[in-house]
């Protein structure tokens, strides 16, 4: 992940254990800087998967529902959405 990255996932985990959260919000620009190829592009671990979803993280099992955002239509604005069948957390079942 990016700078912080890790940082800001920890917080939010805090705030999934704390409050019983069930969903992320994610508010678009998913993928810097010119979005991603596929549904299998690398960056998807190293930005999202390693970083939010991490074993034993609580976020593992919190839905985050996802719009698109400029980045994300720099590349395969389509991966985005194949996400979500791809990944059982990632809600983005249209654009």
């Amino acid at each position: 992940g990016y700078c912080c990255q890790r940082d800001v996932a920890s917080e939010m985990e805090r705030a999934v254990r704390h409050t019983g959260s069930e969903v992320v919000i994610n508010t678009g620009d998913n993928f810097y800087p010119v979005g991603i190829r596929s549904s299998a592009d690398s960056q998807i671990d190293a930005s999202y998967r390693n970083v939010y979803l991490r074993r034993g993280f609580a976020m593992q099992k919190t839905n985050w529902w996802s719009i698109l955002g400029n980045h994300d239509h720099l590349g395969n604005y389509q991966a985005v959405l194949d996400m979500h069948s791809d990944d059982g957390v990632w809600k983005m079942p249209s654009r």
